[in-house]
């Protein structure tokens, strides 16, 4: 995640899913940003729907009032913002720098975890999201991913997990099901599912205790999000 992405149209659904999610359940949450610095491009600035209330208000009218205000050109664009109006409720979050090095990356889970500790859904937010083998853990662009040693170590300290993916270059459904197959590899006794928007997937494991939350949390975003937000398992 970087700031310069914040309130864009992909952060409005990804707000509106989490918010969802916690509507519809008892569940607390934990948002790891896996914060990058911004880059200086034009990614981030796609913030037309705010233009246009009277389509884009009706699937979260408060998030979207919310983030309206957020818009003016007079306050910066930084993920502080979802803490300080209060995007997101029993929220709380790790908001440090990914370091791109090897040494210290333990350590900025380790301390993310350690802040994030007591949440029932921990949420993964790195810039392109889940390893690939071209980039190794702790090099130059390793900041963008989150890796599954890090999605293991939260599963296995007994959070829920939700993890932000940007598509590739690749058939869809097709990623989706193979990235599914993977978390069922690793968590076999999980329960799985996808939310999936125009450009972005969101993989869901949940521990067996908050499979119940999971049923009822995939009826919300159905109902709340119709045409913005496919429900999958």
């Amino acid at each position: 995640m970087k700031n310069q992405y914040f309130g864009d149209i992909h952060d409005y659904r990804k707000y509106g899913l989490l918010r969802a999610i916690l509507c519809a359940t008892e569940l607390s949450l934990g948002v790891c940003w896996l914060l990058t610095d911004n880059d200086g491009t034009g990614d981030g600035k796609n913030r037309k729907y705010l233009q246009t209330p009277k389509y884009w208000s009706r699937f979260d009218s408060e998030l979207y009032e919310s983030l309206s205000q957020l818009g003016n050109s007079d306050i910066p664009r930084a993920v502080k913002n979802a803490k300080s109006c209060n995007l997101l409720p029993r929220a709380s979050y790790y908001s440090e720098t990914v370091p791109g090095n090897r040494e210290q990356r333990p350590s900025y889970l380790n301390k993310a975890l350690k802040q994030l500790r007591g949440t029932d859904l921990l949420f993964f937010d790195p810039d392109n999201g889940i390893e690939v083998p071209s980039v190794k853990y702790g090099t130059k662009k390793s900041p963008k991913y989150v890796y599954w040693r890090e999605i293991e170590e939260a599963y296995r300290r007994k959070h829920s997990v939700i993890i932000y993916q940007h598509f590739p270059r690749k058939p869809r459904d097709e990623f989706i099901a193979t990235k599914i197959d993977e978390l069922r590899k690793l968590f076999p006794g999980a329960q799985l599912s996808w939310f999936r928007t125009k450009n972005v997937v969101f993989l869901a494991a949940f521990q067996p205790k908050h499979s119940a939350a999971l049923c009822e949390a995939r009826d919300r975003v159905i109902a709340r999000w119709p045409g913005q937000i496919c429900v999958g398992v």
